[in-house]
């Protein structure tokens, strides 16, 4: 498997602990992920869980949902029918 290493230039003012870098690394997967460049799988691979804990526990941790934009327009077309 070919690797990439993604370099940020902060400016850091205090050390940052290896939890926050872990936090930042998953972060990067799962927005690989929702762009679509990673799937479920590789995904939940690389950061070391299985597919269910991914999109359970992960994915809410870190902002996202799994539902995408264009299932939200659907769900909202659907609850304005519905009033």
């Amino acid at each position: 498997m070919q690797r990439v290493t993604i370099e940020l230039d902060l400016p850091i003012v205090k050390p940052i602990p290896n939890s926050v870098q872990n936090d930042v690394r998953n972060a990067a997967i799962i927005y690989l992920y929702k762009r679509e460049t990673l799937s479920m799988f590789e995904a939940a691979e690389m950061i070391g869980c299985d597919s269910l804990d991914f999109e359970e526990l992960l994915i809410p941790k870190y902002g996202y949902t799994m539902m995408d934009e264009q299932d939200l327009d659907i769900e909202i077309e659907y609850v304005k029918q519905q009033s």
